[in-house]
């Protein structure tokens, strides 16, 4: 049953320890008899509950899901307030008092209508702020005076290009700058030494900075995708702990020779391009497990594959290979194996020897007949298509 108090007795009441995820149930979670945080989300609130405001303990609140088209300025009495979460709302603007939230740490305002900001938000001592997809065509200055911020998520505005002054924020991990119709990124990027995650897909850009190779501790995910991209900076030789890069959906027609260096890669997405060939140092990747390249020109791999020995999937789909490539013989960890749409006609019997893989597609080739041993296949707890 839908839980739309009028009041605060109204609510289910949980046992608050550290911890305890409020978000898992909705209700009130009291430590003793106060009221420490509050789960709202998806109850079909059309207004913010006034009484919200008059709980000087309340730590926690999420109200997300629901139909709230602003907050009160009375919000700013919650002196404790450490968490927000509003996402999913109808909101269209902030109140200035949300600047005199003086212990709040995360901000969620995702999937909302913001047109504008508060210059006060640059008042708060911030961690982390998501205001994904909503309708801002610019930041307020003060934006860039949250220098506690280790998460900053804004994508899918229609901002445009971020400025120089993104440099200021300095304590930042994970930047997400997705689907903001950007034409370049600042070469102050390069100054955030701390990123470790950075998303800047979906957008227009036709290059992108040498600085980009100065963020020496981009080590979980890189996103590139979906933007108009033929050619990386040298720089980005120097990313050489990073573990996953996504290049797909761009107007890539080769790689640069330095691919190799990225040591640290374990899944690489080279998908929608146009590559015909793929360079030598690609065998160089040791550490890689996925390696994603349908929908490209390629009529060859290099022999340097078969060097690829944690390797366990690879998608080949709609590439124009015409022979089997002897570098799959050498991957000897590969478990899936995807070749449809290609121009084979003759796979060797050795491949059947193989004992690691599970699954192999070789659907719409020109493949004439199958080797006997391959009718028993799944037998062998494999599965074959052709």
């Amino acid at each position: 049953m839908k839980i739309i108090p009028e009041s605060i007795s109204d609510l289910p009441q949980h046992t608050y320890v550290e911890g305890t995820d409020y978000r898992q149930a909705p209700g009130i979670y009291l430590q003793g008899k106060m009221p420490i945080a509050i789960n709202l989300r998806h109850q079909q609130l059309l207004d913010f509950p006034d009484w919200l405001c008059h709980l000087p303990t309340l730590r926690f609140l999420d109200i997300s899901g629901n139909q709230l088209k602003q907050f009160p300025e009375e919000i700013g009495q919650l002196s404790q307030l450490q968490e927000l979460l509003a996402d999913e709302n109808l909101l269209q603007e902030l109140p200035s008092s949300i600047g005199t939230l003086s212990s709040l740490k995360v901000l969620s305002l995702d999937n909302n209508e913001l047109k504008s900001l508060p210059e006060e938000l640059g008042q708060l001592a911030l961690k982390k702020l998501y205001i994904h997809h909503n309708q801002l065509n610019r930041f307020p200055n003060s934006l860039w005076q949250l220098r506690n911020l280790r998460v900053l998520s804004v994508g899918s505005n229609p901002t445009g290009n971020i400025g120089e002054e993104i440099n200021q924020l300095q304590q930042l991990e994970e930047l997400y700058l997705h689907d903001m119709m950007a034409t370049r990124l600042p070469d102050s990027l390069g100054q955030l030494h701390r990123l470790h995650t950075l998303d800047i897909a979906h957008n227009q850009l036709h290059s992108l900075p040498e600085s980009l190779g100065l963020l020496s501790n981009l080590r979980h995910f890189l996103y590139i995708s979906n933007n108009k991209l033929s050619e990386l900076p040298n720089s980005m030789r120097q990313l050489t702990q990073l573990q996953y890069l996504n290049l797909t959906d761009n107007q890539f027609s080769v790689l640069p020779d330095w691919l190799g260096d990225l040591s640290s890669l374990q899944e690489l997405r080279l998908y929608n391009n146009q590559l015909r060939a793929l360079p030598d140092s690609i065998g160089q990747l040791h550490e890689l497990k996925e390696l994603y390249l349908q929908n490209n020109s390629l009529e060859a791999l290099p022999a340097s594959m078969e060097n690829l020995k944690q390797l366990q999937i690879l998608e080949l789909r709609r590439n124009k290979l015409q022979t089997w490539p002897n570098a799959f013989f050498g991957m000897s960890s590969l478990r899936s194996l995807d070749l449809r749409a290609n121009r084979l006609s003759h796979i060797p019997k050795e491949w059947m020897a193989l004992s690691q893989w599970e699954k192999l597609d070789l659907r719409w080739n020109r493949i004439d007949s199958v080797p006997v041993q391959w009718r028993d296949s799944s037998q062998r707890n494999r599965r074959l298509y052709i």
